[in-house]
């Protein structure tokens, strides 16, 4: 019988231990788009510009704010985060908007967080890519962006360690 308590004691504590282990804590690294995420765009010729709309489905996510479009419509540069295809024509961002490098603030100034359940929806111009006019003229566009989606830090945690600018909090 004492062999038995004690093979049960084991049981229980190695059950405990494995459930712990599992619970975890908040999600961090990359977000999988349509799973944690959806990304949508839309082109409206009538104000000349995109819409970009992010929604969080699992958890909150943040985006880097290097790589987001800004209030007015352009963005912070850098190549290959943003394609139009129109017709046969490939439009770029336009090279004279360079990335300026890492954001340099901790915390929620780097990033644009979408909490769980809600969107955030932002516009690129056309003009960031080309002539507006022509690129409006034609029926079918497609705004290529792919942007880098991770999981946020719970709200107020310190960013400890915090170097690389896709650590997102």
């Amino acid at each position: 019988m004492n062999g038995s308590l004690s093979t049960r004691f084991r049981f229980a504590i190695f059950v405990v231990t494995l459930l712990s282990a599992c619970a975890g804590g908040p999600r961090t690294g990359p977000a999988v788009a349509d799973v944690d995420y959806t990304l949508s765009t839309h082109a409206n010729d009538e104000a000349l510009r995109f819409e970009v709309t992010v929604s969080a489905i699992t958890a909150d996510v943040c985006i880097n704010k290097e790589i987001w479009p800004r209030e007015d419509g352009s963005w912070r540069g850098g190549d290959g985060v943003f394609d139009v295809h129109v017709g046969e024509t490939l439009y770029a961002t336009t090279p004279d908007a360079p990335l300026v490098g890492h954001c340099v603030s901790i915390g929620d100034d780097c990033v644009e967080r979408v909490s769980r359940g809600a969107s955030v929806t932002a516009y690129l111009r056309y003009e960031v890519f080309g002539d507006p006019t022509a690129i409006a003229t034609f029926e079918t566009k497609t705004l290529t962006y792919n942007p880098v989606v991770n999981f946020c830090r719970p709200q107020g945690q310190e960013a400890r360690g915090w170097r690389n600018r896709h650590d997102l909090r």
